[in-house]
Parts: structure tokens; sequence; C-alpha cells
């Protein structure tokens, strides 16, 4: 065969590979008899990427143009992953099955009533909710009111009462007082009731009560001046008698107009003692709705040192085996550095500790534990020994009797065992 026409035939099979889409095989390569056929003809680049793709082949040296070029661009994107979020709920309502406390009325104006008399009055509340309804113990905002509910206890639906009562003793003008209702009602834990009203003085003392505060005994206290008057046009009053339960105190009384107004006067007519100042002033007049009025007395004598209580009362009990405890301060008065050397208890079974204080001024606190309570410590007395000069000791008395006493009833103070080192109570 002459040159010329293995010339000729070499280029006739290059075309014929060219024309099928075949890639001549480079020296070296033993990978491209096993390359599977390709089409003549190529899909579009956007068809060949909606349709489903087969499992790649391994790769060789004779893999297409096209699939390289799609080797070689940026990957596909990577499917983006939802994650769920937490999803946070607001705050959940009071729940449906929950008590609810209601009152139809719970504001009672008494609208204006003498001041000599009670104010009563039951307060409906009711259980509107779908759970148990539990009332709490009842509190007052001041002492002159009382409350009680009938049941404690409100099933759903259910109603009870709540007894109250108002005293308007001593007190004069337009008045409000809150009763709280506790209960498990998670959306008014504290539900308030409330009576208002004017209290009306058709005859008035004033003032209601005499308070000296704390007085040296070394000074006398001021005189101190009540006045009792009808505020009615048509109404006439006459005081009649007035005397003070107080050893420490006279009393005199003048008519300033006639049937309508009287001035008492509290005259202080002996050295007080140190301790409380307690007692009372009773006013007798011809009216006969108010024949008598009582103004109580307060104060306080401060010695050396303040002791409070200044008497130990123990509660009665007839079992000999019943003990209690009780705390006692004994802090600086006119003196205000001491010490507490000894405290001597008059019954070795009666145990006495005493702590100092931190305070500006010297101060202690003595604890008392395991007095019977039977009354035999009634009438004895607590020994307090101090470095205060001229007064070695205080003694502080005992009372513990089976039946107790008014505190309204004013006893005369106890004569002292030492006059010049015994606190004894002004009463």
């Amino acid at each position: 065969m002459s040159t010329k026409r293995f010339t000729m035939s070499i280029l006739s099979s290059v075309l014929l590979l060219l024309a099928c889409g075949c890639t001549p095989q480079g020296p070296g390569d033993d990978t491209g008899a096993a390359a599977a056929p390709q089409p003549t003809t190529r899909p579009e680049p956007a068809q060949a990427e909606d349709a489903p793709q087969p499992a790649a082949p391994a790769k060789t040296a004779a893999q297409p143009a096209a699939p390289r070029g799609r080797e070689a661009s940026s990957p596909p994107p990577v499917p983006e992953v939802t994650v769920a979020k937490a999803e946070v709920s607001p705050a959940p309502p009071s729940p449906s099955n929950a008590p609810r406390i209601y009152s139809p009325e719970p504001v009672y104006d008494y609208g204006s009533v003498d001041n000599m008399e009670m104010v009563e009055h039951d307060f409906v509340v009711k259980n509107i909710g779908e759970a148990p309804l539990e009332l709490g113990r009842v509190k007052t905002s001041c002492g002159c009111t009382a409350a009680k509910p009938a049941k404690t206890v409100l099933a759903p639906g259910e109603e009870t009462t709540i007894a109250a009562t108002l005293s308007l003793k001593g007190r004069e003008g337009k008045r409000s007082t809150v009763i709280t209702v506790p209960s498990n009602d998670p959306e008014t834990p504290n539900f308030q009731l409330k009576f208002t009203g004017v209290a009306v003085a058709a005859i008035r003392v004033s003032p209601y009560s005499v308070n000296y505060g704390q007085v040296d005994g070394d000074t006398q206290v001021e005189d101190q001046v009540l006045t009792v008057q009808s505020t009615e046009a048509d109404r006439s009053v006459t005081v009649t008698r007035v005397e003070c339960t107080s050893p420490y105190f006279e009393t005199s009384y003048e008519e300033v107009v006639a049937g309508k107004t009287y001035r008492i006067t509290m005259k202080n007519v002996r050295t007080l003692k140190e301790g409380p100042i307690v007692g009372q002033v009773r006013i007798w007049t011809d009216d006969p709705t108010r024949a008598s009025f009582t103004v109580p007395i307060y104060g306080s004598v401060v010695g050396d040192i303040v002791i409070v209580p200044s008497r130990i009362s123990v509660n009665y009990n007839d079992d000999p085996q019943a003990r209690t405890s009780q705390y006692i301060r004994v802090a600086a008065g006119k003196v205000k550095d001491f010490e507490i050397t000894e405290v001597i208890s008059p019954l070795e079974e009666v145990e006495v500790e005493f702590t100092p204080r931190k305070a500006q001024f010297s101060e202690y606190l003595l604890k008392l534990t395991n007095m019977p309570a039977n009354g035999v410590l009634d009438g004895k007395e607590l020994i307090v020994k101090t470095d205060i000069p001229g007064k070695p000791e205080v003694r502080i008395p005992f009372i513990n009797r089976k039946t107790s006493r008014s505190q309204n009833v004013v006893r005369p103070p106890v004569p002292p065992v030492r006059p010049t080192t015994t606190v004894t109570p002004s009463e």
C-alpha cells in the first residue's frame, strides 16, 4: 500500500470516529474501551436536570464533555432542613375548673349610726367557679370589727354568709373598715368586703383617751382637760358625777354652756412611780341612753431602767405539770449604761437566762422557762440585780391566779418591798 493511500485511510477513520462522537484513546488509557457508547445527540442541559438521574458510572477519562462540565461546576445546593422551633405558649389562663369567689354586695353602707351602737351585717359570698372554694382565716383592718364565715368550704354554685360586727364606740365621723377573706381563688386570693358609713355622737366626749406617753417620775405631769358636749340642738345633757380610778390624779368639772357643754380637769396630785400609768376617768350623766362614759388613761413613768413587761403574767392552769415561758426586756432609762450582775428566781425550778443585746444603750433580754402555771408563782417576785449606784436591784412581780382580773379593773399600786429599788405598776 502506498503512503498516500495509508494516510487517507487514517484520516477517514478519524473522521468516522468524530462523526460518531468518539474520542481517540490516548496512550496508556485502558478504560476507554469499557465506556458505554454515547448517544449521537446530547440532551439540552435543562432537560438533563429535569429528567431523573441514573446512578453515576465510574469516572473515566472517556467521560463525555457534558458530564465533566457539570462535575466542574458548583455542587447542587444542599436541601434546606427545616428544624421545628419550640413554640412558646402564652401564660395559660386561669383553669376553667378553678374556684371563683363572688359577693353580690361586697360593700355595706350602714348610713349614719349613733356611735353607742353596734353595726351588724351578714355578707354573702358565693362560689361561681367549677371547683370547691376554700375560705381562709378572715382578717379585719381594725380591732373594732369581727367577722366569721358560716362555712369555709363551698361547692361550685354554693353560697354562705360572713357574719360581721362593727363597734362604733368612741368613734365619730365617716368610717371605712375592710374585711379580707383569703381563699384558693387563683384570680382573687384576698377578696375584700367593706363597712362604710358615718358614726354620729349625740353626746361627745373628747378626747376619747388620755395618753401621757413616757414621763420622768421626778416631774409633775401637766393638767389634762376633757370636754362633754351635746351635739344635737334639741338635746341637753347634765354631768352628774366624775371620778378617776388612779390615785395619782384628781378630777373636777364645771358647766360651760348650760345643758350643752362641760369641762373636766385632771390634775396630777401625787408623785408618779416608775412603771405604767393605768386608770380611767368615769363620767356619769342624766341622759338615759348615755348614763356613763369611760375614758382610759395611759402612760409610762421612766426610771433609771425600763422593764417590759413590768409584771410577769402567767396564764393559770390546774395541771401541776403545766409549764410556760416568757421574755422580759430590760433597757436603759435615765441611766444609759449599766450591767445586770445577777437574776434570782423565786422558785428553784424556774430557769432564767439573761443576754446582752446590741443597742445604742444598755439592753438585756431575760428568758424565763419552766414556769409552773398552777398558781404557785402568784405574788412572788423576780429579782434583777444591777451595778447602778443606789439601785442594786429591781423586783418584778408575778401574777398567776386562777381567776384573772379584768384589765379594766384598776388596782392601787402594790407597796414596794424596798422603796429605793422596787419597780411597781402604777394602776
